[in-house]
């Protein structure tokens, strides 16, 4: 009988691992930064444009000698890791670059080809002219605030400054979460004072970055009364910025080649646990054997928001979010967000009801993408990424909305 019984159980064990095997090795085939590239770039072709799939660094050397260009810098949890070396010896570690520089935006090509961007006098996306009168609102977050992929003039802040006349900064940084934004705020947001801060939360991975940037140099600005005092030392900004620059002109093109390494890798320390937890059959199957224990995220979260809203109202702003929904909301869950897609999608009413108990305003998007029929066709190429025209435009005009 016993014999029987582990006989059935090694059984049952090699068909489940067997099962495992087939869904990642289709999922990977699927999800791999190459692949997704691959069918973006399939499906860009459908509308009769061309995805510039050069290295960012070829483009950027081509591009140098006829334009004056500057190396992009955002302080995430990318750059943290792979800068480590250079970070530890600078006196001040700025959060964005260059400084009064065009750059060549590292991912703008999503939709097409790459953009040439304008940066304002503290390393963001504006023009300086905006500083030469009163900053009604302030943008801060991720990509999405930046207005990834698309051209300068097309991002939310341009809208609103050239469609509504709303004299609005742009203080996004690709890549980042609560922390950094947190940071921005610290570092600028308080400074400037505006009437309105408008934070972009985008559920695809701000909530899942919470941890990482916990664990790093970031977790420094949770203490009540540190910062750089960035704004007042843009010439120290600047010296930081340009070592970055040339460690980033040096060592980019290995640090690129390592990344498409380890996606085609299948045998990476990642895939093997995900294999040995058969995550990938258990989230096709909807099948959670633990519940996640985001308590720590969630009470930080609720924390960053409070000191924001709170710090906001003590110079009589008014502090608004921006719920960003991902891709992944209206198409396969699991596939491209990962296999806490399900709790992060889940989260959003907790979230959304944390913002009505504290009479904290809010944007939500999601809400307003569910009215159309098709929901994707507000992302580049109805497909996984950032928003399009469409997408940007009507974000511009809720926000306005909500501001009026």
């Amino acid at each position: 009988m016993i014999k029987k019984a582990l006989v059935l159980f090694f059984y049952l064990v090699f068909i489940i691992y067997s099962l495992e095997i087939l869904t990642t090795v289709f999922l990977i085939k699927e999800n791999t930064v190459v692949n997704v590239s691959n069918k973006r770039e399939t499906l860009a072709k459908k509308s009769d444009i061309e995805i510039d799939n050069r290295p960012y660094i070829k483009v950027f050397n081509e591009l140098v000698k006829t334009n004056d260009l500057r190396h992009e810098f955002r302080l995430n949890i990318s750059s943290l890791d792979a800068y480590k070396s250079v970070i530890t010896n600078l006196k001040l570690i700025p959060l964005k670059g260059p400084i009064n520089s065009n750059s060549l935006g590292q991912y703008s090509n999503e939709n097409g080809n790459y953009k040439i961007y304008k940066n304002d006098k503290y390393g963001f996306r504006n023009d300086n002219k905006i500083y030469d009168k009163k900053i009604v609102n302030l943008i801060i977050g991720d990509s999405f605030a930046e207005g990834l992929p698309l051209e300068q003039n097309k991002n939310v802040s341009s809208i609103l400054i050239e469609k509504f006349n709303l004299n609005t900064a742009n203080f996004g940084v690709a890549g980042t979460s609560l922390i950094s934004y947190y940071a921005v705020f610290k570092e600028y947001v308080k400074q400037i004072k505006p009437d309105n801060v408008i934070l972009f939360y985008y559920e695809g991975n701000d909530f899942l970055m919470l941890n990482s940037e916990k664990n790093s140099f970031l977790s420094k600005y949770l203490k009540k009364d540190f910062t750089q005092n960035l704004i007042k030392k843009n010439y120290e900004v600047n010296k930081s910025l340009k070592i970055l620059e040339n460690y980033t002109q040096s060592r980019y093109n290995i640090l690129m080649d390592q990344e498409f390494e380890k996606e085609k890798n299948f045998f990476n320390k990642e895939r093997m646990v995900d294999f040995l937890e058969i995550q990938n059959l258990r989230g096709i199957l909807n099948i959670d054997l633990s519940v996640p224990d985001y308590s720590m995220e969630t009470n930080l979260f609720k924390k960053i928001i409070r000191n924001i809203n709170e710090q906001t109202q003590e110079w009589g702003g008014e502090f608004i979010l921006v719920y960003v929904p991902s891709w992944g909301r209206y198409n396969d869950k699991y596939k491209f967000e990962g296999n806490n897609a399900k709790y992060i999608f889940d989260l959003k009413n907790s979230l959304i009801s944390y913002l009505k108990e504290n009479s904290i305003e809010y944007v939500d998007l999601d809400k307003e993408f569910t009215k159309s029929n098709n929901p994707s066709k507000y992302y580049n190429f109805d497909f996984y990424g950032h928003f399009n025209d469409e997408g940007y435009m009507l974000l511009s005009e809720l926000i306005n909305s909500k501001l009026n």
